[in-house]
């Protein structure tokens, strides 16, 4: 058998085990990231309390820097969930929906989905409410192993991001 071949194997035999396992992959590999984009940027924004049963209000009149939207985007890829999902002590707020029920409720009914859509495709980035900051959703957890770990995960927007998608955001929210 040729060098290349068993390497080849060795490598097959790796990945299988690791899914078998369920190990994630998602630590070697990269998280998809804008680089830039082409031409005109369109912007919608969802705003649903339950977008997966009400259809969504689709808000086309506000507009936004393209930069701002790359950076936004980048900043929420940036929180690999497989990562994450071994750093808890990461994340900036926790919401169990048994325990924390009406508050999660109240959290995700402040869900703005941000839609780019311009020349080579279009992205989205979903950020959620909680007492005046805005968050990225990045795991669920569920807690049959470790129930005090069991709960919904987020990330805070950095400040900059702040300053600029507030009152965006807070101006789709109100529509």
């Amino acid at each position: 058998m040729g060098m290349k071949k068993t390497a080849s194997l060795l490598c097959v035999f790796v990945l299988l085990i690791s899914l078998l396992t369920g190990c994630s992959l998602s630590s070697i590999t990269p998280r998809p990231r804008l680089f830039g984009i082409k031409g005109d940027i369109t912007c919608k924004f969802h705003a649903s309390a339950n977008a997966k049963v009400d259809k969504p209000v689709e808000i086309t009149d506000i507009e936004f820097d393209k930069d701002m939207f790359i950076k936004l985007y980048n900043e929420y890829k940036s929180y690999d969930p497989g990562y994450m999902n071994h750093h808890l002590d990461k994340f900036d707020l926790k919401l169990d929906p048994k325990t924390q029920n009406e508050e999660w409720k109240k959290v995700n009914d402040t869900e703005v989905w941000v839609y780019a859509i311009y020349e080579d495709g279009q992205s989205s980035v979903r950020l959620y409410r909680h007492e005046s900051k805005w968050y990225f959703f990045v795991l669920n957890k569920g807690g049959a192993a470790k129930p005090e770990e069991q709960g919904s995960y987020y990330k805070e927007i950095s400040k900059k991001m702040d300053e600029y998608w507030t009152p965006i955001l807070n101006k789709v929210l109100q529509a």
